[in-house]
């Protein structure tokens, strides 16, 4: 495992683990419109995840250099 490798496996488990703690907080001081901002993150979340799945069907190949031209 080389050094790129190694941080970002650390930066994933301290960002994955202040998440969890840090909806304790947010939950403690804004009570009720902290559940509106995790819903509203929620479906931007899935907007972004669908446009990346359709750019992925786009293009099927993978390792090798491909254009997209889209017809607008």
């Amino acid at each position: 495992m080389g050094f790129w490798d190694a941080l970002t496996i650390g930066a994933g488990t301290m960002i994955g683990a202040g998440i969890f703690l840090l909806a304790g907080v947010a939950l403690e001081m804004s009570e009720p419109a902290a559940i509106f901002a995790y819903l509203i993150a929620g479906v931007v979340c899935m907007i972004t995840a669908s446009s990346a799945a359709k750019l992925a069907t786009c293009m099927p190949t993978s390792g090798e250099i491909t254009f997209l031209y889209l017809d607008l």
